[in-house]
């Protein structure tokens, strides 16, 4: 009769899956039911608590979801644990085929949990192993579920009892085996894989320890999966040891628990250790520390901030956050809290709190918001700096920023008045020369200089417009202010209008970053255009938008950037020629030439060459250490007498290459002005009737001698100037019969 209760129960009560009810009727029943029986209902109950346990730990813990896979594998194992001795019993075909696809499934079911509670336990496996034993697994369970006798027979034709070696009955399936079958086999071959793997990442990682508590837990459970798949294959005998095996993978998951145990009862230490580091900072240090409740109310204050107030201790806990703060600063500190206590990012705040006295004291708030172990906002920690004095000492330094900026104006104003007292005829030291040509430049750019006007500066290559445009720079108001020269020949032209305008950050190709102007550089000071006549014709229509209005925009940008900018421009081109041949703007030119400077060329000041000669032979010889003390008279006549096309610049390098050829303190001239010279008189002489090249020659002697006053030897002789020995010299004059009355003479 009891026997046959059993049997009802599994026909009619299985599919409820109640273990907890099973167990209990198990139990009951526990008069017919055996040793192994009872060890199995037993193995499966710890399996079920122990399981329960790492359930509660894995939904506490969401970072360890190892936890939860081995909560899930203990349950299918001990619902297999229950469901197997119903097989045990077993009286009928059909009784045993329902516990036995029971048993299969949630074998099924256990491994593919074990598969992923060992790809948790070793993360540094491979996942997809994982992935295709619950594949393979999956399969398993489909067609366990499907097929009529499960996935492991496709015919079960009769039972065979057998008994275990201390006399228990154990009924097993006879029948022919399922094509499906394979899959199974299959999948715990790559179980078995997998768990090597496993423990071979383990040990490469070096977590010996670890790989030494997975070898050993899965070591019972894979000699269990291989000693049943060797009892379905009639290998072995019963019974299957699946669920006894589980108990070590149980007894290492208790481990696991107690070394996190003894981790947090460590971790408790610890943490009382810091919290009480931490109060005793918070008693000690010289900030204010004051903790809120959701509500504002103050539930924490450290001993400066009650020293800052001037409040106890006892009278500041319970009060209102706001009866600390200044009146105007209370709406922005209850918005403070507001954010903070919704988790916002809020950066430092000053708010003023009025201390006990009546006084007002600034403070930057920085805050913490603080959570319970939910997770839910219980308040907030605000820690503030007074920074009354710094604020005290930033007015007074504002103030006295203020006062250096007037004394700062009130020295540029007498040091320009002083500029002028001492320079009170505009002594321009960068434009050596008193002729009367430059002198009226001069005076045209002291005229000029004080005004707003656009200057256009005209004149030869080398003449010094640049150095006329400082002097204008410098005579102005905007002598302080930023001089920038722009040589516009020099520009690319697809170039030119980010050199002058600047250009934005990917404007075109190449342009990594924003980048500024020469007009944004020049703001409040000067501007000198050099070479303007080179600008293409789309540019000068830009420019002339910029010197009407002082307006522009940027390369790559529709933003409108307005300067205060001084125009000057200079070149060496006839502009009226160049505006008749189309290349130059007639309304650019007329904005351009509101006080024109014509600066004459050299040989229209040949007065000046004496002292321009005297200034750059000082300077060149400091320069590289070879003072030049004499000049003589014969070369300083040679130079005030050449035309200088090229000018100043033309002098300077002549001189240069002069002093670099000296051989003492007395200057020579190098010979390329000498020969140049040569040429001059030679092209002079063929202007007229062709001469000999005995005519010629003599006549170029003889114009040699003339300068020299007929001094053939000597440092400054003729012999010297035309590159002969004096005895050579000597015999080809008395050739050419040149000079004899002078050679007479310097012979004796």
């Amino acid at each position: 009769m009891q026997y046959y209760s059993l049997r009802y129960f599994v026909n009619h009560e299985m599919s409820c899956r109640n273990f907890v009810s099973l167990t209990m009727f198990v139990l009951k029943q526990g008069g017919i039911m055996g040793p192994w029986a009872v060890l199995q209902i037993a193995a499966g109950s710890v399996c079920l608590a122990i399981g329960g346990i790492h359930l509660v730990v894995g939904r506490r813990r969401p970072d360890r979801q190892v936890h939860l896979w081995f909560a899930l594998a203990a349950g299918f194992a001990a619902a297999n644990a229950f469901v197997e001795p119903f097989g045990f019993g077993a009286v009928t075909v059909d009784e045993l085929n329902r516990a036995f696809k029971w048993s299969i499934l949630f074998q099924a079911l256990c491994w593919i949990a074990l598969a992923w509670y060992v790809a948790y336990y070793a993360p540094t496996a491979r996942r997809w192993l994982a992935v295709l034993v619950s594949l393979g697994y999956g399969v398993a369970v489909l067609v366990n579920v499907v097929a009529p006798y499960g996935v492991l027979f496709s015919d079960i034709s009769a039972l065979s009892v057998t008994e275990l070696p201390w006399g228990e009955p154990y009924s097993l399936p006879v029948g022919t085996a399922s094509p499906w079958v394979f899959v199974a086999y299959g999948s715990n071959l790559l179980f078995i894989a997998y768990v090597i793997d496993a423990l071979v990442s383990l040990i490469r990682t070096g977590q010996r320890r670890r790989a030494l508590r997975l070898g050993a837990a899965t070591a019972f459970l894979l000699a269990a999966l291989v000693h049943g798949s060797l009892v379905d294959l009639e290998i072995l005998q019963q019974p299957y040891l699946m669920t006894m095996s589980f108990l070590f993978i149980v007894l290492i998951m208790g481990l696991d628990l107690a070394d996190e145990a003894v981790k947090a009862s460590e971790l408790e230490r610890e943490v009382a250790v810091r919290e009480s580091r931490w109060s005793s900072l918070l008693e000690q240090v010289q900030l204010l520390v004051v903790g809120l409740d959701n509500a504002g109310q103050v539930d924490y204050a450290n001993p400066f901030f009650c020293k800052t107030t001037g409040f106890s201790c006892e009278d500041s806990i319970g009060r209102p956050i706001g009866s600390f703060i200044a009146s105007t600063d209370r709406a922005r500190a209850e918005e403070v809290l507001r954010q903070v206590l919704t988790g916002e990012q809020v950066p430092y705040t000053e708010i003023s709190l009025m201390t006990k006295a009546g006084t007002e004291r600034t403070v930057l708030w920085s805050h913490v918001l603080l959570r319970d172990r939910e997770g839910a906002p219980t308040g907030t920690l605000s820690i503030g700096a007074d920074v009354t004095e710094r604020h005290a000492a930033e007015t007074d330094r504002d103030l006295a920023i203020e006062e250096l900026e007037i004394l700062k104006q009130r020295l540029q104003q007498e040091n320009i008045y002083l500029k002028e007292e001492l320079q009170s005829d505009r002594d321009f030291t960068n434009i050596v020369g008193n002729s009367d040509a430059l002198r009226y430049v001069l005076h045209r750019v002291e005229q000029v200089a004080a005004t707003e006007a656009t200057v256009l500066i005209q004149g030869e290559t080398g003449v010094g417009k640049e150095l006329v445009a400082r002097a204008v720079h410098e005579a102005s108001s905007r002598s302080t202010k930023p001089f920038v020269r722009v040589n516009c020949s020099a520009l690319p032209a697809n170039l030119i209008e980010s050199e002058l305008f600047g250009h934005e950050r990917g404007a075109f190709t190449g342009a990594t970053r924003r980048r500024q102007g020469r007009f944004e550089l020049a703001d409040g000071g000067t501007i000198l255009l050099d070479e303007i006549a080179e600008l293409p014709q789309e540019t000068q229509s830009k420019l002339l938008r910029v010197v009407q209005e002082g307006e522009f925009e940027r390369v790559g940008s529709s933003d409108t950037i307005t300067v205060d900018v001084r125009f000057l421009a200079a070149t060496n081109r006839n502009l009226t020629k160049e505006i008749e041949a189309g290349r130059f703007r007639t309304d650019l030119f007329y904005r351009l030439n509101v006080y024109p400077i014509t600066v004459p060329p050299l040989r229209d000041r040949r007065s000046d060459i004496p002292l321009l000669v005297n200034h750059f032979v000082q300077r060149i010889g400091r320069g590289i250490g070879k003072p030049i003390d004499e000049v003589p008279g014969s070369v300083l006549r040679q130079l005030t007498e050449y035309d200088w096309p090229g000018n100043v610049r033309e002098l300077q390098n002549v001189l240069e290459r002069a002093v670099i050829v000296s051989t003492g303190n007395v200057l020579r001239l190098p010979e390329g002005l000498a020969q140049q010279e040569a040429k001059k008189q030679v092209a002079s002489l063929s202007k007229g009737k062709p001469k000999s090249l005995r005519e010629v020659e003599r006549q170029h002697i003889a114009a040699v001698l003339e300068r020299t006053g007929g001094r053939i030897g000597g440092p400054g002789g003729a012999a010297e100037m035309l590159d002969l020995h004096p005895n050579t010299l000597r015999s080809r004059m008395k050739k050419l019969g040149v000079g004899a009355r002078a050679r007479e003479t310097v012979d004796r």
